[in-house]
């Protein structure tokens, strides 16, 4: 009897171990069905095809790529282009400014600097005695409106300067300026007159615009001491000629 139930325990424990057997290999195989579903196996023309599509993205990239660059490149030239015109067009600007004065009859054939206004809200001096300063702020000389051009009577150490004998000018004496492109304007004296210090015409000098006009001004009357200054400033009208 002790032997039948011991073989009888046998059985029961084999049999368990049988359907668990069972089990696991059919939950192994659901599991590897279950990961050949996530990640299928590809045939070859599928590899190849996937290949092809990989291939493509990459030269869509490139081309995306290569454009942008083209695109930029464009722009760069663009920009370049832009700036050499702006660059030029300021060089021609700057060739057409005033570059120097000449009176045949005083022999005065001077360097013109640019001027603007000083602290005190004045049109500013040259530097020194030799040069003339043009009003920047106005009108360029050969355009409609009044242009302004300083000289000094005198430099510092009382030594004539290049307005100095100025005051000999006569109605119908000839000016000319010269630009950077070599160009000459040529002007007429058509008066000369004196003022007061700090009571000349501004709008008259500064403001006339019914024609073309160079206007020469320099310091006149006596030296005050007091007042570190000249009494008088003395202004040479001229007017636009064209040259024959």
């Amino acid at each position: 009897m002790t032997l039948f139930l011991k073989n009888k325990k046998r059985r029961t424990v084999a049999i368990i171990l049988a359907l668990l057997l069972a089990a696991f290999f059919c939950f192994l195989k659901v599991d590897q069905n279950y990961f050949k579903v996530l990640a299928p196996e590809r045939t070859e023309s599928d590899r190849q095809n996937l290949d092809k599509e990989l291939d493509n993205k990459d030269d869509k990239k490139d081309e995306q790529f290569f454009g942008r660059l083209e695109v930029s490149g464009d722009s760069n030239k663009s920009a370049d282009k832009t700036n050499s015109e702006n660059k030029t067009a300021d060089a021609n600007i700057t060739k057409e400014l005033p570059r120097r004065l000449e009176i045949p009859k005083l022999g005065v054939s001077a360097n013109v600097q640019y001027v603007g206004l000083n602290s005190d809200g004045e049109m500013g001096v040259p530097s020194n005695g030799d040069d003339v300063a043009w009003f920047n702020l106005g009108t360029k000389p050969g355009e409609v409106g009044s242009a302004v051009i300083a000289g000094h009577l005198d430099d510092k150490n009382g030594h004539p300067a290049v307005f100095w004998n100025i005051h000999k000018l006569k109605v119908g004496d000839d000016v000319y300026i010269i630009d950077g492109n070599g160009d000459k304007k040529h002007f007429r004296v058509i008066s000369l007159e004196k003022y007061k210090t700090g009571a000349a015409p501004i709008k008259k000098i500064f403001g006339s615009n019914d024609g073309i006009y160079l206007n020469l001004i320099t310091c006149g009357g006596m030296w005050d001491k007091t007042k570190n200054n000249y009494t008088e400033r003395l202004v040479v009208f001229t007017k636009y000629l064209p040259l024959d």
